[in-house]
């Protein structure tokens, strides 16, 4: 998860403006921000890593009146970058990731981006345009079942420091041994600053089966047609508080999905304010339809305590109602209600 080219970046630097440090934007998004807080190993290379603790557990009421079903997980994450500027102009960036979850070391992102104002392109391994997931928790929003990593080009414009459009052509993981596989796929973003305070986006993608999420795993990611998806988000920084929305979907059917969950949607709506000494209080109110698995409304608090700007340290809790037949278990029994308690410790440098 690392879009240079984000609305929470900008976020980031309003809020620091207006006393308010802001945690929308998730340390696994490079950006100007992250490098300027790494270890600068020489004049043109420079190092940034993170560290996630995370400890959650999870209780899922069944709608038949069983027993519920306790769950409880401990996952690591383990993040290296290297941001290298050769030149004034240029940008070699590589993200490593270790998660205990998989067990395994990938290269989150590796790209070269060039820039001459107003333009700039970037090529390599990274995450699509599409969508902005904003927020504040531990478990990310519902809607971040269409972020999209994938090989290709992107060419961005800035208008000044007010907005910036984005285009990039990939190569889509879905359908890439079927009659697709050799046509490309795009997303479009259009982001601006309506003012100091606000800030607004709009985004594109031709294929959200491409998502990570793989919607289509069960069909073999293959498809009749392309799905497209539209995104936008709206987010207000005010002297003491952060106020987001974003809501992101497909415009059309997956014909290989079943009826009740062929058109996913979701939408997130969050508001953070500070409390004394370094703290941060969050509220969730996010919601979703014919998205499998997840609730179809649901609404939590977080806790956050920032001591240094290194550490960030996160407790939340999160209750869900799930509309029937969205989410079974191994029995296809459905269920009801879910509830997660969370908590992390982060470490940046």
């Amino acid at each position: 998860m690392f879009p240079l080219l984000v609305l929470a970046d900008t976020a980031e630097r309003q809020t620091e403006d207006s006393g308010l440090e802001s945690t929308l934007t998730d340390f696994s998004h490079a950006s100007e921000e992250d490098e300027e807080r790494g270890i600068a190993i020489s004049p043109w290379l420079s190092l940034f890593g993170q560290i996630e603790l995370e400890w959650t557990k999870q209780r899922l009421e069944p709608a038949n009146g069983n027993s519920s079903e306790q769950t409880s997980e401990s996952p690591e994450t383990y993040q290296l970058g290297f941001m290298a500027r050769p030149w004034s102009n240029s940008e070699l960036l590589l993200v490593l990731e270790y998660t205990s979850d998989s067990d395994q070391l990938k290269a989150d992102e590796a790209s070269v981006k060039l820039t001459s104002e107003p333009w700039a392109i970037r090529a390599g391994k990274f995450y699509t345009p599409f969508g902005t997931y904003l927020g504040n928790f531990i478990n990310g929003p519902m809607l971040e079942f269409g972020e999209t990593r994938a090989s290709g080009v992107d060419l961005s414009y800035s208008f000044g420091e007010m907005s910036e459009l984005s285009f990039m052509l990939y190569r889509g993981a879905a359908d890439d041994q079927g009659r697709h596989a050799e046509a490309l796929d795009w997303a479009l973003s259009l982001e601006s600053h309506a003012s100091e305070r606000i800030s607004v986006g709009l985004s594109y993608q031709s294929d959200l089966a491409d998502s990570d999420e793989r919607l289509l795993a069960d069909s073999g990611d293959r498809f009749a047609r392309k799905v497209g998806a539209l995104g936008g988000s709206l987010l207000w920084s005010g002297e003491a508080f952060e106020l987001s929305f974003e809501a992101l979907g497909a415009l059309h059917s997956f014909a290989e999905l079943e009826e009740d969950r062929n058109r996913p949607l979701a939408w997130n709506l969050e508001l953070k304010h500070p409390l004394p000494t370094d703290l941060h209080l969050a509220w969730r109110l996010e919601g979703s339809r014919e998205l499998a698995d997840q609730p179809e409304i649901q609404a939590g608090v977080a806790l956050i305590w920032e001591p240094d700007k290194h550490i960030t340290i996160t407790l939340e809790y999160l209750h869900g109602k799930f509309k029937k037949g969205l989410a079974e278990d191994e029995h296809d029994e459905p269920y009801r209600h879910v509830d997660r308690i969370s908590t992390m410790l982060r470490v940046g440098f």
